[in-house]
């Protein structure tokens, strides 16, 4: 892998899908190819006086292309270690959750109600939410909670939690 480095543009493209790198790789497989074979094969097409000029030429702009592919590759690196790191830290269900597992229902329903205002399908979220008002004796807003969750269409496999928590309101 190591020695994709030295083709411009070739790891931008292979490691993440880069449209951008597969242009620079694929300017710099023409660009090659037409010096290779315009001073190699064909010599008498480019005067003889212009090949070590395009020999330059090539080689100037490798060495330009390997570091703008490598400078290209690490802002890639980067804005997808940016997206995991927001991805993470939007999830906020195992905050929640963490709350509700240290017996602070107040601040596992706040977070629950800001998730909940951005995701109102979100059926983890939403139980967890009657969960924690069940805890805090609040059995009417709990009830309320679970009603909603069995109009939700996909309940479906927690809808035996749903009946559970029904019961433990019951109790």
């Amino acid at each position: 892998m190591k020695l994709f480095k030295f083709w411009p543009g070739f790891l931008p493209f292979y490691l993440h899908g880069s449209f951008t790198g597969w242009l620079l790789a694929m300017f710099f497989a023409w660009f090659a190819i037409a010096v290779v074979t315009g001073t190699l094969f064909w010599s008498e097409w480019i005067p003889a006086a212009s090949h070590k000029t395009l020999w330059l030429m090539l080689g100037i702009a490798w060495v330009l292309g390997i570091l703008v592919s490598s400078q290209m590759e690490s802002s890639l690196r980067q804005a997808e270690e940016k997206r995991a790191r927001a991805a993470v830290a939007e999830d906020t269900l195992p905050l929640a959750q963490t709350a509700y597992l240290r017996s602070e229902f107040y601040e596992a329903e706040r977070i629950l109600r800001e998730r909940l205002a951005k995701f109102p399908e979100d059926v983890p979220a939403r139980l967890l939410l009657a969960s924690a008002l069940r805890q805090q004796n609040r059995k009417n807003d709990a009830l309320a909670q679970l009603t909603q969750l069995e109009s939700n269409r996909t309940v479906g496999p927690w809808l035996f939690e749903v009946h559970r928590e029904k019961e433990l309101l019951k109790d």
